[in-house]
C-alpha cells in the first residue's frame, strides 16, 4: 500500500503522468508532492486509476480515512 504522495506519484510514472491523468500542470503535482497532500478534487480520480492498475493508496491520502467508523466505535 502506498503511504505517501511521492510514492503514489512515482507509481503512476512521475509528475507529468499524474498531471496528464488529473488534467493539471506539472507544477500543481509538484506542489502536492511537497505538501504530501492531494487536493480533494484529485482524490477520486487517483483512487479509480489506482484500482484499475491494481495498487492501493493509503486511505488517509485520498480522504477515505474511515474517521466516522472510529468515532462510532468509540461511543
Amino acid at each position: 500500500m502506498l503511504q505517501t504522495v511521492e510514492q503514489v506519484i512515482d507509481k503512476f510514472g512521475g509528475s507529468a503522468k499524474v498531471a496528464d491523468l488529473i488534467g493539471v500542470g506539472v507544477s500543481a503535482v509538484s506542489n502536492a508532492k511537497s505538501r504530501n497532500h492531494f487536493p480533494h478534487a484529485w482524490r477520486m480520480r487517483l483512487w479509480q486509476e489506482a484500482k484499475r492498475q491494481n495498487f492501493e493508496i493509503a486511505p488517509d491520502l485520498i480522504g477515505m480515512n474511515d474517521a466516522a467508523s472510529s468515532e462510532s466505535s468509540a461511543a
